[in-house]
């Protein structure tokens, strides 16, 4: 039984996982969220916290946006816009990144989910399905 509920849950996840962080960077959907790999946006972003990035055409100095050149996506904040050209930020980072054009922006960032409350709330699922199991034994 154990097994069976692990099977559904990883199932679950794994399902999660894809429409969520995969299938929005292939099809450039208007939504997604990405786990941030590395500390350039910390304070405000850490490594492996979740970024709800949404399109639109609406930039501004300050926003932290999301911008893929090839297969690498960065999540930066705008520190300059001229016109179509902008120029962004690491938090972390002590220079600018070479400007961008508009047209490679995937969207901006509406929220961030810390790591800790993510990994929380995915180990106690876990756990919890665990202590189901455990009592579905004894009971029988």
């Amino acid at each position: 039984m154990f097994i069976k509920y692990t099977l559904i849950f990883g199932v679950a996840v794994f399902l999660f996982l894809a429409f969520t962080m995969v299938i929005p960077r292939i099809f450039s959907l208007p939504y997604g969220i990405y786990m941030m790999k590395t500390g350039s946006m910390e304070p405000s972003i850490k490594p492996l916290d979740l970024v709800v990035i949404a399109k639109t055409d609406d930039y501004k100095v300050g926003d932290i946006i999301m911008f893929c050149i090839y297969d690498e996506c960065i999540t930066h904040r705008i520190i300059n816009i001229d016109g179509e050209i902008i120029t962004t930020k690491g938090d972390a980072s002590p220079q600018p990144d070479t400007p961008i054009i508009k047209d490679i922006v995937r969207g901006k960032a509406i929220a961030v989910i810390p790591r800790v409350l993510w990994i929380t709330i995915l180990m106690s699922l876990s756990i919890l399905s665990a202590i189901m199991d455990i009592r579905r034994i004894l009971n029988t």
